[in-house]
């Protein structure tokens, strides 16, 4: 069955689409999560998680305006496993991610300033830097999957990587952030 079927489907609630969706995509919706997760969720966790965005697909299925339905359960996969690592106070994987704005400022900002101002950041990146961003703190691939996916050598990856957390660090320290001093 097309995704675009499957899709027609789930919206006129057969059972046997979201047998066929879960059947198609499970495995990816784990490994989104498992990935998001960082290694901090149990076995159980992803599983809880995985019910949870299939339960959202049959739930909200006629709200689903994307024309991958893959794309769609990746995102809400994310999504809750970011909401879970919140409501459990666990650290969210951003392991090297680490851009030193100074503390007082950073905690002046509420979540979703900080939200949009790291956005912001990120939209300030060429395209193939964001897209190499966000396999790496999205989707949580290495570099060596990264390299893979984007026939561009590793080494590459690491230092774009590296030199676009650079970028990131400017943007916030230099002209996304307004520290109330002057110039």
């Amino acid at each position: 069955m097309e995704e675009k079927q499957l899709l027609r489907s789930l919206r006129a609630k057969d059972p046997l689409a979201l047998e066929e969706a879960i059947h198609r995509y499970s495995a990816y919706v784990y490994a989104v999560i498992s990935g998001r997760g960082g290694g901090q969720l149990s076995h159980e966790d992803v599983e809880e998680l995985s019910s949870d965005v299939f339960l959202a697909l049959w739930q909200r299925s006629d709200c689903i305006r994307t024309q991958s339905l893959k794309s769609w359960l990746g995102a809400v996969a994310r999504n809750r496993t970011v909401d879970f690592l919140r409501l459990h106070k666990l650290l969210l994987p951003l392991d090297e991610l680490t851009v030193s704005v100074p503390d007082d400022l950073w905690k002046r900002l509420d979540e979703a300033e900080r939200t949009a101002l790291v956005r912001s950041a990120i939209s300030q990146l060429d395209p193939t830097d964001r897209e190499i961003f966000f396999r790496r703190y999205d989707l949580c691939q290495n570099a060596a999957q990264i390299a893979l996916a984007m026939q561009i050598p590793s080494g590459t990856v690491r230092s774009r990587l590296s030199r676009g957390r650079q970028q990131l660090k400017d943007y916030l320290t230099q002209g996304g952030i307004d520290d109330g001093t002057e110039a």
